[in-house]
């Protein structure tokens, strides 16, 4: 089943090679279980400002600007809390998949991110060696993952503190792949690329290079991805939202050109 779920097929490669891929996936297997004994002693402190977020604007606040008072309900407090720089980065529509878990307890989200980031690495993986046209460069790029990305700090840390570039990765991996199946103008390919600009808004500059290269399917089901999107976040935060979301994207800019103003 695994051969099949990243396009291999075992009499097409060498037995060199089905013995290095049995022993990334024992490698695999070990960090799986590493990492979730992580998520059991670390507290995640990314992961925790993103809910924490999502659970303000739920309550109807502006996510961005809030700030916990004693006698609110603790669901709202982010421990790690300092006055010169807000923690929420994360695009107000990034906040509508947090608001899905926002109600579960603590523990009950680490897990639920704990299995989506590595659910999310997979899929990644595998959409992106079905993309590749030949069966070893799919084999060094399951090898390449493993042993610069999996087996290493940058992922355990991934994990650990709940961050979300894996899921921009998934997003994007499913761009390469619907576009690799002989039709680069894809609608498909438009919605993935929806959805990665509503997480990394800076990547919206990917809708006028769409339009410029006539791809008009894809450049219009990405436009209508991001429509979407933001009308709901519009529905869901407070009219203030958006401007402060950018505010806080200046702030940070401030705090690298003095940093002097950056968290003690």
């Amino acid at each position: 089943m695994l051969w099949h779920l990243f396009a291999l097929d075992p009499s097409r490669i060498t037995s060199l090679e089905r013995t290095l891929l049995r022993v990334a996936l024992v490698i695999t297997s070990i960090v799986f279980v590493w990492t979730f004994f992580d998520i059991r002693t670390y507290f995640g402190d990314d992961l925790r400002n993103r809910v924490v977020g999502a659970r303000v604007m739920l309550a109807g606040h502006d996510p961005y600007t809030f700030v916990w008072q004693p006698g609110l309900p603790e669901e709202l407090l982010d421990p790690v809390y300092d006055p010169k720089a807000h923690r929420l980065t994360i695009s107000p529509p990034t906040l509508l998949l947090y608001a899905i878990v926002a109600p579960l307890p603590y523990r009950s989200q680490r897990f639920v991110s704990f299995i989506a980031e590595w659910l999310a690495l997979i899929a990644s993986l595998a959409l992106l060696a079905r993309s590749l046209p030949d069966m070893r460069l799919r084999v060094v790029l399951l090898l390449g993952a493993t042993l610069f990305v999996i087996a290493t700090d940058v992922w355990r840390m991934h994990i650990e503190r709940g961050q979300i570039y894996v899921f921009h990765l998934l997003a994007l991996s499913a761009v390469i792949a619907w576009s690799q199946r002989g039709n680069v103008d894809s609608v498909a390919a438009g919605i993935a690329l929806g959805v990665l600009g509503l997480m990394r808004p800076n990547l919206l500059v990917l809708a006028p290079a769409l339009l410029l290269l006539r791809q008009w399917r894809a450049s219009s089901a990405m436009l209508a991805t991001i429509g979407v999107g933001v009308a709901v976040t519009f529905v869901m935060l407070p009219t203030s939202g958006w401007q402060s979301y950018l505010d806080v994207g200046d702030q940070y800019y401030r705090t690298i050109q003095d940093p002097d103003s950056l968290p003690n």
